[in-house]
């Protein structure tokens, strides 16, 4: 992927882009730099020629996988969940961050699926919010923004490639796939003291629920069997990430919810 020279390199959250994807995710207070937007400068030759993107999300696939390219967006209303509740509780930093992540690990490498597809890229959207932030904007002028971002990504998850799949079955898997993330980031914050996997495992949380909430009557309807798995699951994480500000638990407790997540996707995996 090749990137315009007058490009800025997206310092200011301690972030390096290289080939469409982010070489770390942690913040570097001291040299922060204002992020410009990235998006007029991608030139991705095709889909499939970029990494696994995110946690591993084989986006090659997204022109043809509604699963694959649902999740992708359900990645990025975690992280503009996380931004928005960090921004409440003044982890600006943290918050500007969540914002700017998707676009670059994300979004970039979504973009010809998008175009194929016909959805409209948002990526500015979240450059806009993260630069908000950093900016000093409060919880109300946030708030517009943030729901700007939400409208974008329910007018994209329009859409998402038609296949025999029942929609239930697939948001199933969406929200497994998002409870999975959220169990994998809690060792990860214990074993790094970083604020950012608590963060992330927070949004993941939070988007697996929201899905959950949207679409539990439908997957009750066609698919009975996943809804005590997928609400042992969420109670669990609700528990685990009742705040945007860190939360200990005991080592019994994260194997209990290894162990629902586990059994989430194993109620999905026959779809």
């Amino acid at each position: 992927m090749q990137m315009q020279s007058n490009r800025k390199v997206l310092t200011k959250l301690g972030i390096l882009v290289v080939g469409g994807a982010l070489t770390a995710c942690g913040t570097d207070s001291s040299n922060l730099t204002k992020v410009k937007t990235p998006s007029s400068a991608i030139n991705l030759e095709a889909v499939g020629t970029g990494g696994e993107g995110e946690g591993g999300i084989a986006i090659e696939r997204a022109i043809y996988d509604p699963v694959v390219y649902l999740t992708s967006l359900a990645i990025t209303h975690a992280h503009i969940i996380a931004a928005r509740d960090a921004h409440l509780i003044g982890e600006n930093e943290a918050a500007a961050e969540m914002f700017a992540h998707p676009v670059s690990e994300v979004l970039a490498e979504m973009q010809p699926v998008f175009r194929e597809r016909g959805a409209e890229d948002f990526s500015d959207l979240l450059i806009d919010a993260s630069n908000a932030i950093l900016d000093g904007t409060n919880a109300d002028q946030l708030k517009s923004k943030y729901s700007a971002i939400t409208t974008a990504l329910d007018e994209a998850a329009k859409f998402a490639p038609s296949t025999k799949q029942k929609k239930s079955a697939i948001y199933a898997r969406v929200i497994a796939d998002q409870i999975e993330r959220a169990v994998d980031m809690y060792p990860a914050y214990k074993e790094s003291g970083r604020y950012e996997p608590y963060l992330d495992g927070y949004g993941y949380y939070k988007a697996g629920e929201s899905l959950y909430r949207k679409n539990k009557s439908l997957i009750s309807k066609e698919h009975q069997e996943t809804i005590a798995p997928l609400e042992r699951a969420l109670k669990l994480l609700a528990n685990t990430y009742p705040s945007a500000t860190p939360n200990e638990m005991s080592e019994t407790n994260l194997s209990k919810l290894r162990l629902a997540a586990s059994n989430c996707l194993l109620v999905t995996s026959n779809f």
